[in-house]
């Protein structure tokens, strides 16, 4: 397989050379920049290679980060199907943090993967993509009824709307 060039921003997971750079990420992650259990970060496995999407950070053609979200619909070890899309792990490497690339990962899941759909995060929400989000919604106020902290598989008593308990935390 040849290499492709990939300009900075997202992109898909398609080819074995994108997963094997996954792959990669998830072993610096686990390595060299461990997870702050403080922070609520998680440690990450490799998705599954179907019903996921996955996307890769590149910058300067290098990956430096990944995302994955489990699609609405799918049934995992039997349970009851997602009832809605869920990102269930992002990673950004420490050196391109603040850069915006958070709150691009959310632009792009709402206008151009699921516009129209309500969008879970899978709990815990490290405090890093916490405060993302909350950006992301005070200036795009028509998202704060779409996005979701979500246990489990996203069932109605699973979920709880993210704008509304950052309201109730502040008060």
């Amino acid at each position: 397989m040849h290499s492709q060039q990939h300009s900075d921003g997202w992109a898909m997971v398609k080819t074995e050379e994108d997963w094997s750079k996954l792959k990669s990420l998830i072993e610096l992650h686990t390595t060299k920049e461990p997870p702050d259990l403080s922070q609520m970060e998680a440690l990450y496995r490799c998705p599954p290679t179907k019903q996921t999407l996955v996307k890769l950070l590149f910058i300067n053609q290098k990956a430096v980060g990944f995302y994955v979200v489990r699609l609405k619909g799918i049934q995992e070890e039997g349970g009851p199907p997602f009832e809605l899309p869920i990102l269930d792990a992002v990673f950004i490497s420490k050196a391109h943090r603040r850069q915006h690339w958070g709150t691009a990962m959310i632009e792009e899941l709402v206008a151009v993967h699921f516009p129209d759909e309500d969008i879970g995060f899978s709990q815990p929400i490290s405090h890093s993509l916490e405060l993302v989000i909350m950006k992301f919604l005070l200036s795009n106020p028509r998202y704060r009824d779409k996005l979701w902290a979500v246990e489990n598989c996203g069932e109605e008593g699973d979920r709880l709307n993210i704008w509304l308990a950052s309201a109730v935390k502040r008060r």
